[in-house]
């Protein structure tokens, strides 16, 4: 990433599907594989631009992870862009489905490393689902 290189900020955006367990009760598996895949590639479209070189990864069962090349206000507004992609994609399909994102921007450090960015978006990503889920929190 060019702001590794540059010293420049860099933000991590961690990403959960809301009650996404209750979702695969309630439809089935292959449906929940559907809605990931429909997930990925809303990602991939938001975030694949050159602007913010983004990076997106499926970590776990229904968690995203995507680093962004933006500072922290860049990085809300695509959070923020995400949830209402998803949420109106996938409403079009039939599917009512939302997401929680947690954001943490850093400026590298090298004392540093890179469990520090993940703990600061985890622990932003469990605000955001307290807080109602649907929304995002960025610290």
């Amino acid at each position: 990433m060019e702001a590794l290189r540059a010293g420049k900020p860099f933000s991590l955006l961690l990403l959960d599907v809301d009650f996404f367990k209750n979702y695969n009760d309630r439809y089935g598996h292959a449906r929940g594989d559907e809605v990931l895949r429909n997930i990925a590639g809303i990602l991939v479209d938001i975030c694949g631009d050159e602007e913010t070189c983004g990076m997106p990864a499926r970590i776990g069962g229904e968690e995203f992870a995507i680093l962004l090349d933006c500072d922290e206000e860049q990085a809300g507004r695509v959070s923020r862009l995400i949830c209402q992609e998803i949420e109106a994609r996938l409403a079009k399909q039939g599917s009512n489905v939302t997401a929680s994102i947690g954001v943490a921007t850093r400026v590298p450090a090298p004392a540093e490393g890179p469990e520090v960015l993940f703990q600061a978006a985890d622990k932003n990503l469990y605000s955001a689902k307290a807080a109602g889920r649907n929304c995002v929190i960025a610290g």
